[in-house]
């Protein structure tokens, strides 16, 4: 089958060899309709090939949706051969503390994303399989590229979750990316006031089309006009979504006292904190990492019961065929482009 994968730094490509993945107990094959090209993918083509894989190139994708082919299992499960599914697609050990007490993503030996499984592949390719029990079903007839946002949609399920907000609470998020949306929209849909600090106009367009107020840190003081349009104060709760050093100052200094700084954004960098800031405001700092299956569960339910379509359809800006999955790359990466969440159709005619 096809693929696309990541050979080396700024190296990706095409694979036309791709093995068929062979289910073990307990797995699920699934045909993958459309996979999202997600910033951690275009991260990697930056600094390469992940340790974990031992130096070989392995198939990128993880964001699905699909349709389950074939299933080795012994027990009853919500789904059947032929129905549209998504899925969790990273494993855990399953057996640790933080495991069994359902943070899997804070497995004690780490986790793994099915892109770097000992055995499949990623989902920019035709097939891939996942273990049945972090398999979750969609409802007929559901719109594929909304199901295809379940993925990102959980981050920002989980995120808001461990922040503590409440409806009528108050948020600022330093980032306007996909996921930066993600949780914009999502603390729109709880009832939570929001607004988004973010440079790059493109973006703000898109943000606005949601009804998030914005304001750009390179015409504006954000600080200053954000706390107007909050009524005078600083925020309960601030999003870091970039991980750029002027993004974490001003979500330092947008918290108010007793407030709480989720750290978001995926950085390489070390990054300063003016420490004695955090302990006067006695603030609470969280850091986050992908997320929980009872958060991928909830972003289902609210895919599946349609809740947030309205907005999240405005998240897929564009979709290439998996031949032409390096231009769709390329696209994802552009600084400059229109695009938000750029999907790859997985679904190959090979009778071309």
């Amino acid at each position: 089958m096809i693929g696309f994968e990541i050979r080396g730094k700024e190296d990706v490509g095409l694979r036309y060899d791709v093995p068929m993945p062979k289910l073990h107990m307990n797995e699920v094959l699934i045909k993958i309709k459309y996979c999202g090209i997600c910033g951690s993918d275009t991260h990697q083509y930056h600094t390469g090939i992940q340790l974990q894989s031992g130096g070989k190139p392995y198939i990128l994708g993880h964001e699905l949706v699909g349709q389950v082919v074939e299933i080795n299992c012994d027990s009853e499960l919500p789904y059947k051969v032929g129905d549209w599914v998504t899925g969790r697609p990273y494993f855990s050990c399953g057996i640790c503390d933080n495991c069994r007490t359902g943070h899997e993503s804070i497995c004690e030996g780490g986790i793994k994303l099915m892109t770097l499984a000992d055995e499949g592949n990623g989902a920019y390719a035709e097939y891939c399989k996942l273990p049945a029990k972090v398999v979750f079903p969609l409802r007929e007839g559901i719109d594929l590229k909304i199901a295809a946002l379940t993925e990102p949609l959980a981050v920002a399920v989980y995120d808001v979750r461990r922040s503590g907000l409440e409806p009528g609470q108050s948020v600022l998020i330093s980032g306007g990316g996909v996921i930066g949306g993600m949780i914009a929209s999502y603390c729109k849909f709880l009832g939570v006031k929001v607004v988004v600090s973010e440079p790059n106009e493109n973006r703000i367009a898109f943000l606005k089309s949601l009804g998030i107020q914005t304001f750009n840190p390179m015409k504006e003081n954000v600080i200053e006009e954000a706390k107007k349009w909050n009524g005078g104060k600083l925020f309960d709760v601030t999003f870091e979504c970039c991980g750029a050093q002027a993004s974490y100052d001003l979500c330092l200094n947008a918290t108010r006292r007793g407030g709480t700084f989720m750290f978001v954004g995926v950085t390489t960098q070390n990054r300063e904190l003016y420490v004695r800031h955090v302990l006067v405001y006695q603030m609470t700092i969280i850091g986050v990492n992908m997320y929980e299956t009872r958060d991928y569960y909830r972003a289902t339910q609210i895919v599946n019961e349609g809740l947030m379509d309205e907005d999240l359809s405005k998240f897929v800006t564009h979709v290439y065929p998996l031949e032409d999955a390096y231009n769709a790359f390329m696209k994802a990466m552009d600084p400059e482009g229109k695009q938000v969440k750029v999907l790859l159709d997985c679904e190959v005619n090979h009778d071309k």
